[in-house]
């Protein structure tokens, strides 16, 4: 991975980054992308939120109708950062 990491790239990163789960490069790379690109600070705050959130929600007390909306909301924030 090089330094001109696109912001798809670097949401696709994102739980690996937290998870600290990324060879020393790509953490190089997505931190240095993350230091410039407001957009994908944001999509990373929302991404902690939403761990945050989802880790202190039992799965068995989510109804099938309000994952499905999780998931689409999630999806919508990842799909709005572009490179």
């Amino acid at each position: 991975m090089n330094a001109d990491l696109a912001c798809q790239e670097l949401v696709e990163l994102l739980s690996d980054y937290l998870d600290d789960q990324l060879s020393q490069q790509s953490l190089a790379d997505v931190e240095l992308h993350l230091a410039d690109c407001p957009g994908c600070q944001v999509a990373l705050e929302h991404l902690r939120f939403s761990v945050a959130r989802t880790r202190s929600v039992e799965v068995a007390a989510l109804t099938p109708e309000v994952r499905q909306r999780l998931l689409e909301e999630f999806r919508g924030i990842t799909g709005s950062v572009t490179g």
